[in-house]
């Protein structure tokens, strides 16, 4: 079949009989890629129609010809060639089997053929194109000969072309070949990727002694690079012994063009990135690699003057020599750290040297070499580690001398410079904890404050107007001691309090103001000591929320404050809830606040705490209360973001002897519940407000569960139902999953979850009573499948007994259809647990490891697992046939998947479930299913391998490979089937 639908590709160029199809669609792919391409000033929308037609078009069987005609045709424009090279390209990537063997040999002639044409006239995108090209086809056909039959096939192509075209040819297939063999996006068999890679290490040796010797020769200087690219390629991904290696002349070269030697002047670039090639190929943990290591280290050595030369007189140079000295660090890394003096110190110098360049561009880069050091020293043992580091810590001391400049704030910088600079920043901050680790946390506290304490003393000597122009090297030293915070003890570190006594007393700048404000937030256990900073302390971060560029760090500071000091506050602290109204504060802000003023209300007692609780809902339920009457109100969304955070937060401690009806939170859920009535009523329509008043429910119920009675869940789960009869929203279904997950253990509450269950269900149905209902409706799908998933994790006795589980299969019938990402998901996690309760416990006494990660679930006796097992078992058998045709319906019918790609429940998760719960019968389920499917979508060769494959498939691994494959097959004939039918571009 294949045979007749592929027309003949043939160096000839004429279209063989039988290509009506492909000689009708030409002129459209023409015109098609010069919108694309060349109309610049046409309309957008058009081009987006004739690039995605040209998509479409790429992906059926007549773009083989159509392309080699447009490459074959001497009247065709650079832009068709590429866009026929392209095609090629991906053809033989993604479709190769389209092609018939028969025809393989004419095709690489006609690559060939054409490679060297586009050589000769210098056309670069269809030469780099038409290679890549060459190489997948030797990748996918195993052709080990490539090289001598380029060799030979060239002159017989090209019979009056120069010396050496050959040669260049095969060079430049020869670069690719490697990076090909290895590409994700290469549509192979594992084991024939496995094989020619195999005969790829063979041939290593040969390929650069053959590289090696056109270097030399006259005329080839511009093969400088390619040579160096091709070393590069061959080395890194083909196994290349060490000692070969350095037997090369290529391998010296590189060192030649990196010294600037004559005749390499430009191939800087491309020999630093082969030289980090074969760094990271030949690595220091591997003894095999040493006769590289000892060639190369004194090599890279030797280019320290470079270094230093270039640093102010080509920038770019000396990017490079960063990247060469950094990654010759990473690479022999062991070789480094070893006991024996090998010259290892003069190396991490260097490396100083470029960690202090003033660039953050340059300098992000061998930061990120301290932290990897700090962590290789850190995977030896205890022995050896202490001996490392008491060896290394005084370059590590030096390394802390280069932090703190280079964390100060620049004068004047653009908006790149700033982001450049603020990455720099986090790679100061992972440094100076590796400082901590290696030379002890104390140290490093000791000389930033060293070195603040000589900046405050200085800065404080100026005028206010030098101030404001000399404040970075103290915002730097505040900056360095947010970043060590999980290593400082405030309590062992003499001399912080009268840090943050003095921070108040800084210029007013925003930037040293923003630090000055995460000092106090980070290090807010300070006023345990110091009792009398927390007033002034508190005052200067009031400050600062009431300007714009402060307001969020003073009021996360605010937050920590109070938090770490909520009983020293008390009550006075909470009259500040009277006055964020007027300050100004986005919503984010305000909610830190009021977090903190929760913490403060937590610790007063229950009487006090339901008071200043209920003072402020008041406001917000006011406001709330208006909105649902239709008057004007301020943001509902904000007024009900500020609840759910007083519910969240405040989590009263002295509830000793507190009857649940006195709770805090219990008497705030009934206060509350009038308004979120209301509010659910006005605004059922709208997603995001039902959405956040659920959110309050669901952070009461968390906020106190010990004092939810059974009545309080039974009101709350009702309510639920009774809202999402009125209009169905997700976050009823939330709410009941979250009571579920936290109530379902009180047995007391399982009639009231089985009830709910069912009335839920029953509009559930109502809502999604057809396919389009699912579509229609992805955020109740997705929220209602893992409300079931929950019931089956931790009350899957009782849905057993009830017989439910028919609908739980009747339900995953139309909803493996789903479309939407979620909404597929939840549906088929769902499924996936149901499945898992069909198969007894293991030997180990545990579930069958299903390939994604589950909630802990109820633990059943042997006779309740028994009776689950069995019902499962009954559902399926009643409706196994049916779910599998629908699954296999969804694969082959166009409908997106997901899941493939990780530990996620997907339609592969749900087979492989079948296939360990109900082997035989899934196999002729499936047999029945794709008899269904045509041809034209999914072969009977695609077909009999997608069961080969289940049927040998070890794990959950091996059945998603299985899964992924027909369906990816299916798409590819529903793309060739959509593309008949609309033969025109738009």
């Amino acid at each position: 079949e294949a045979s007749n639908r592929v027309v003949k590709v043939a160096q000839s160029g004429g279209a063989p009989s039988g290509a009506t199809m492909a000689d009708s669609v030409l002129p459209k792919v023409v015109a098609a890629v010069e919108l694309l391409y060349t109309a610049a000033a046409e309309d957008p929308k058009k081009r987006r129609e004739a690039n995605s037609w040209l998509c479409e078009f790429r992906q059926q069987p007549e773009a083989w010809n159509v392309a080699a005609e447009l490459l074959e045709n001497p009247s065709s424009s650079h832009t068709l060639q590429f866009f026929a090279a392209q095609t090629l390209h991906l053809k033989l990537r993604h479709d190769f089997d389209e092609l018939p063997e028969a025809q393989v040999v004419a095709l690489k002639t006609t690559l060939l053929a054409h490679l060297v044409k586009a050589l000769s006239v210098k056309n670069t995108p269809v030469v780099n194109t038409l290679r890549l090209a060459i190489a997948t086809i030797a990748v996918q056909t195993n052709w080990q000969t490539f090289a001598d039959d380029i060799l030979q096939g060239v002159p017989s192509i090209a019979p009056d072309a120069g010396a050496y075209t050959a040669e260049k040819t095969l060079l430049f297939v020869v670069e690719v070949i490697p990076d090909e063999c290895r590409s994700d996006r290469l549509e192979i068999d594992s084991r024939k990727r496995r094989a020619f890679a195999d005969a790829l290490d063979g041939m290593a040796l040969k390929v650069l002694d053959f590289i090696s010797k056109l270097a030399p020769v006259e005329g080839m200087a511009a093969l400088v690079n390619p040579v160096l690219r091709c070393l590069s390629s061959w080395v890194q991904h083909c196994r290349v012994p060490a000692a070969a290696l350095t037997q090369s002349p290529l391998f010296y070269s590189t060192f030649d063009a990196l010294a600037g030697a004559p005749g390499y002047e430009e191939s800087f670039d491309v020999a630093c990135d082969a030289a980090v090639g074969i760094m990271r190929t030949y690595e220091a943990t591997n003894p095999d690699s040493l006769p590289v290591i000892k060639e190369m280290v004194p090599r890279i050595m030797s280019l320290a003057e470079g270094l230093r030369s270039s640093r102010d007189q080509d920038p770019d140079r000396f990017r490079g020599f960063v990247i060469l000295f950094t990654e010759m660090g990473e690479a022999f890394m062991d070789f480094l750290l070893s006991e024996e003096d090998v010259g290892q110190m003069a190396v991490l110098e260097i490396l100083l040297e470029c960690t202090a360049y003033e660039d953050p561009e340059v300098a992000r880069t061998p930061l990120q070499f301290w932290y990897r050091m700090r962590c290789r020293i850190g995977e030896f043992d205890h022995v050896l580690q202490d001996r490392l580091t008491w060896t290394f810590a005084p370059v590590f001391s030096k390394l802390l001398q280069i932090l703190l400049p280079l964390a100060k704030h620049p004068s004047d910088a653009s908006d790149y410079f700033a982001d450049s600079f603020d990455m720099m920043r986090e790679c100061v901050a992972d440094a100076l904890d590796d400082c901590c680790m290696m030379i002890g946390a104390q140290e490093v506290l000791d000389s930033i404050l060293g070195v603040l304490s000589e900046q405050m003393g200085y800065i404080f000597t100026l005028s206010p107007a030098q101030q404001l122009e000399s404040w970075q090297a103290v915002e730097s030293c505040l900056f360095s001691i947010t970043c060590i915070r999980k290593w400082i003890a405030v309590k062992n570190t003499p001399g912080f309090a009268e840090l943050v006594a003095a921070l108040p007393q800084l210029p007013p700048v925003d930037a040293l103001r923003v630090s000055s404000y995460r000092v106090i937030g980070y290090f807010a256990d300070v006023f345990e000591l110091r009792p009398d900073l927390l007033e002034p302390s508190f005052q200067f971060l009031l400050a600062g929320i009431t300007n714009q560029a402060t307001a969020h760090d003073a009021s996360h500071a605010l937050r920590d404050v109070c938090k770490d000091n909520a009983a020293q506050l008390g009550e006075p602290i909470l009259g500040l809830y009277d006055s964020l109204d007027h300050a100004g504060l986005d919503a984010v802000d305000e909610n830190a606040i009021l977090q903190g003023l929760s913490s403060v209300m937590s610790t007063l007692p229950a009487g006090k705490c339901d008071n200043f609780l209920h003072h402020m809902m008041e406001m917000p339920m006011q406001r709330l209360n208006q909105a649902a009457a239709g008057d004007s109100a301020p943001n509902v969304s904000r007024e009900l973001d500020k609840l759910a955070t007083l519910m969240k937060f405040t989590r009263p401690r002295e509830v000793q002897g507190v009857s649940p009806a006195e709770h805090p939170i219990v008497r705030a859920l009934q206060r509350l519940w009038p308004t979120i009535s209301a509010v659910l009523s006005r605004f059922q329509a709208t997603f995001s407000i039902v959405e956040r008043a659920c959110r309050i429910v669901k952070h009461a119920l968390r906020s106190a569960p010990r004092f939810m009675t059974p009545e309080t869940i039974k009101f709350v789960i009702e309510q639920m139902v009774t809202f999402f009869h009125a209009y169905p929203q997700s976050a009823y279904l939330y709410v009941t999953s979250i009571s579920v997950a936290d109530f379902s253990a009180d047995e007391q509450n399982a009639t009231v979850f089985y009830e709910a269950l069912v009335h839920l269900s029953s509009k559930v149905s109502e809502v999604l009573n057809s396919a389009a209902g699912f579509d229609e409706n992805p955020e109740i799908v997705e929220e209602y499948s893992y409300l079931v998933a929950r019931y089956l994790e931790l009350l899957p006795l009782g849905l057993a007994q009830s017989g439910f589980f028919d609908s739980v299969v009747s339900f995953a019938r139309v909803g493996v259809r789903a479309s939407q990402r979620e909404a597929q998901t939840g549906v088929m996690f769902s499924l996936t647990i149901f499945l898992m309760l069909g198969q007894p416990y293991q030997d180990d006494g545990k579930r069958v490891d299903m390939g994604l990660k589950v909630h802990p679930m109820a633990r059943l006796s042997d006779e309740q697992q028994h009776f689950v097992v069995s019902r499962v078992r009954e559902a399926l058998s009643a409706q196994g046939a049916a779910l599998v045709d629908a699954l296999v319906k969804a694969l082959t019918t166009g409908v997106p998947f997901y899941g493939f790609e990780g530990e996620r429940a997907s339609a592969s998760t749900v087979i492989y479930g079948l296939l360990k719960c109900v082997p035989e019968a899934l196999r002729s389920w499936l047999v029945a299913a794709l008899e269904e499917v045509p041809a034209q979508i999914s072969s009977a060769e695609d077909k009999q391998d997608f069961m080969q494959q289940l049927a040998e498939a070890r794990d959950a691994r091996d059945c998603t490979d299985a899964v992924y494959r027909l369906w990816r097959r299916a798409q590819h004939g529903l793309r060739r089937q959509k593309f008949h039918a609309t033969m025109a571009p738009t």
